[in-house]
């Protein structure tokens, strides 16, 4: 009985180009994260500013300017958790990535150069 292997080549190709990726999609959505936050900080400020300012607060204003408040703390939370994600992700994918496109070189590439030198040399040609 004649069991296939995996084929190891694409395999290793694969996990490195995903990591990759991994990488390039964790470095985009950390930006993307961080600008986002940026922004609803900024419209949380101006609200509480245009609240604060206001000479005859009202019951129903002190409360939308605590709802917002801890509105933009829970999002502050929520980024903080994001961006640790991230920011562990990355440096993974990026090990994962070099030792993949290693184990891909030595097991399988070199052995095909090694066998390119030897054909070139047993045919007369000018060896690399």
């Amino acid at each position: 009985m004649n069991i296939p292997t995996a084929p190891t080549d694409s395999l290793y190709k694969f996990i490195s180009i995903f990591c990759l990726g991994l990488i390039i999609t964790s470095i985009v959505s950390l930006v993307a994260i961080t600008n986002r936050h940026n922004a609803f900080v900024f419209d949380v400020i101006q609200q509480e500013y245009a609240l604060r300012d206001d000479p005859n607060p009202t019951p129903n204003k002190e409360a939308h300017l605590e709802s917002i408040l801890s509105l933009a703390q829970i999002s502050k939370k929520d980024t903080d958790c994001l961006q640790q994600l991230l920011i562990h992700v990355a440096p993974v994918a990026t090990f994962i990535s070099i030792l993949s496109f290693g184990l891909w070189y030595i097991k399988e590439q070199h052995l095909k150069d090694e066998l390119l030198k030897l054909t070139l040399k047993g045919e007369g040609g000018v060896s690399p």
